[in-house]
Order: C-alpha cells, then sequence, then structure tokens
C-alpha cells in the first residue's frame, strides 16, 4: 500500500515473509517465464519475447524423437561358442555423432558370454577420451544360440548416429560380426503446438518463427512412441514473469528500430528534415528575387547613366546653340 508519499509500504511484512518461504517456487515464478504441463513427458523449457503467455496451448505429436544405433549381424552366441580376441583382432574404432573415437583396444582373451563380451567394449568406450562421455551404450541381444551387438547413441535426433571407422588395424569388426552391419540414424520430435507447426531438435519441439501465439516456444517431449495417441498428447501453459514483462516493455521503449523513442526520434528528424527542406525552400526563393532585383536595380543603373550622358549632350548643344545666336546677334548689330 502507498502512504500518499509515492512510496509503497508493506502492511505486514512477517506475512510476506512467511508466504515467500512456503511458497519460494510460487514467489520466484513471479519473476521468470514458467510454463507448465498437464501430462509427464511434456515439459515447458523456455519462450521467447515472440511467444504468447497462454494456457492450455494442445501439443501434439506425430513422432518422438529416437535414437541412431549400429546393430551387428547374427553371431554365435559365446556362451555356445566361446570366442577368442588376440592383439591381431581386438581393436575397434567408431564414429559417434560424428566424433571419431580412439582405436579402442578390447582385453585379448577368451569370451564365453555375449554379456561378458558387451561389458567389456561397455568398458572400454566409456574410458575412451574422445567418445566416452557421449553416453553410448552397448548391449548384447541374445537371440538363443546367436545374438548381435547392438551400439546405441546416446543422444537423440536426427544427428545421432553410430558407425564404424575402418582407419585401424587389427579390427575385431569381423569377429564380432559387425563388418556387415547396419547403422541407423535418429530422428528429430515432430508434431504441432497449439496447432502451428513447430521444428524438432532432437527431443525438443520449438515453436517455429513467425507463429501467432507459439513463436519460440520450446518444449521436451520425453514421450515413448507407445504413449502416441490418434489425438493431442496433453497441454502446455506460459506465463511471462515481471523480469520479462519488463524487458519486453525497456525493449518497445528502447529498440533501435521500432521502440518508442526511436520512432519519436524518427518522428523529430522528419520535422527537422521537413524544417530544413523548407528554410532551403526559402533560400533558393530569396536566391531568385535578390537576382532578380540586382538585375532590375543595374538596368535602372544604365538606364541613369544613359539619361546623365544625354543630359550632358543636352546641355552641351544648348551651351552651343546660345554661344552661336549671340555670336550671330553681335555681329549683326555691328553691320547695322
Amino acid at each position: 500500500r502507498s502512504n500518499g508519499d509515492g512510496q509503497l509500504r508493506v502492511a505486514d511484512a512477517d506475512k510476506l515473509t512467511s508466504a515467500i518461504e512456503d511458497n519460494f517456487s510460487q514467489f520466484l515464478d513471479l519473476f521468470v517465464d514458467s510454463g507448465d504441463s498437464s501430462r509427464t513427458g511434456l515439459s515447458f523449457v523456455s519462450a521467447t519475447k515472440d511467444t504468447v503467455p497462454g494456457d492450455n496451448y494442445n501439443v501434439n505429436i506425430t513422432r518422438v524423437a529416437d535414437r541412431g544405433y549400429f546393430r551387428g549381424v547374427e553371431m554365435a552366441d559365446p556362451s555356445v561358442t566361446p570366442l577368442t580376441l588376440t592383439e591381431d583382432n581386438n581393436v575397434l574404432k567408431f564414429l559417434v555423432d560424428g566424433v571419431q573415437s580412439n582405436d579402442i583396444a578390447l582385453t585379448e582373451k577368451t569370451y564365453s558370454s555375449g554379456e561378458e563380451l558387451a561389458e567389456e567394449i561397455q568398458k572400454r568406450i566409456d574410458a575412451d577420451d574422445k567418445v566416452g562421455a557421449r553416453n553410448v551404450t552397448v548391449e548384447w541381444v541374445d537371440n538363443g544360440d546367436t545374438g548381435y551387438l547392438k551400439f546405441n547413441s546416446g543422444t537423440y535426433g536426427s544427428a545421432s548416429r553410430i558407425s564404424l571407422s575402418t582407419s585401424t588395424t587389427n579390427t575385431a569388426f569381423q569377429a564380432l560380426g559387425l563388418i556387415t552391419g547396419t547403422a541407423y540414424n535418429g530422428h528429430d520430435v515432430e508434431g504441432t503446438i497449439n496447432g502451428e507447426k513447430a521444428t524438432g531438435a532432437g527431443q525438443y519441439l520449438i515453436g517455429d518463427s513467425g507463429n501467432a501465439t507459439t513463436d519460440g516456444l520450446k518444449i521436451k517431449v520425453t514421450l515413448a512412441a507407445s504413449d502416441l495417441g490418434g489425438g493431442y498428447e496433453g497441454t502446455v501453459s506460459y506465463v511471462r514473469g515481471l523480469s520479462s514483462n519488463i524487458s519486453k516493455t525497456l525493449t518497445n521503449i528502447t529498440d533501435s528500430i521500432d521502440g518508442s523513442i526511436a520512432r519519436r526520434t524518427d518522428a523529430l528528424q522528419k520535422q527537422v528534415d521537413d524544417i530544413d527542406e523548407q528554410v532551403a525552400y526559402y533560400e533558393e526563393r530569396l536566391a531568385a528575387r535578390r537576382e532578380m532585383l540586382y538585375t532590375k536595380f543595374q538596368a535602372m543603373e544604365d538606364a541613369l547613366a544613359q539619361f546623365q550622358s544625354q543630359s550632358s549632350y543636352m546641355t552641351s548643344q544648348l551651351t552651343q546653340i546660345s554661344n552661336n545666336w549671340k555670336s550671330i546677334t553681335s555681329s549683326s548689330s555691328s553691320n547695322n
């Protein structure tokens, strides 16, 4: 509340403090962008200044994201036919999501089960300083007397991929049924948000630029393919925090292109430009008027000089006539 001096006052500070302590996450939501979803497997991640706050935006997933993997071919189960690796055939090398591993040397020994073989490969991949942190998982798929090795990427999306690298010697590819194996790329999540187009990036679904309501809205989709139904998978809501509202307001004021200050500056500049154009116009007119008056003045000067010359000529002629007349009259008088 205000005491009339323009400053806000807290009526009950203890009550406010207690409310903040008891609902701290909700208190934080007042200041930061936040969102919620109606279902596990859909979660709000972030939004942009172009995202419109709203409740219950329907999320329709047409394809979940999956991981790339490499599948070996069927081979004899080591529990039935033990597999011996030596220094001549114990090296592996992979490309994981475009990153090439070092030469990965497996322990030289006889393996008596597919699980034991998979555990050894897993341990060696995890220890590799190039791809060890990429969360590759290795599994033995048991089919009775046979089985195959499967290498799963730790990432989701179209960039998720595992393949063999043949730039090594003493490879174990042939012995492990990998030389003719198959690499499968992962896929990005696909779907729409609030009926508007969205682009997948791994497990993240992002509202397309230019969308009326969901421009920049980012959600994470961890649903499995079996979770998809015939309709919407759930809803998400987005609330803009106080800091974002302040930021948006400041942007509206200070934006160098469309902010209110820029618009006002442009308007004032336009007025200045208009005045400059008017000043230039009147200066041009004054220059033309000055030239015209100068021309008229020069003509008057020329005419006056001509009149003065004619006046001098006439005065001279009259003086001459007068002198001649005096001479004539004087001569006539003398003759008489």
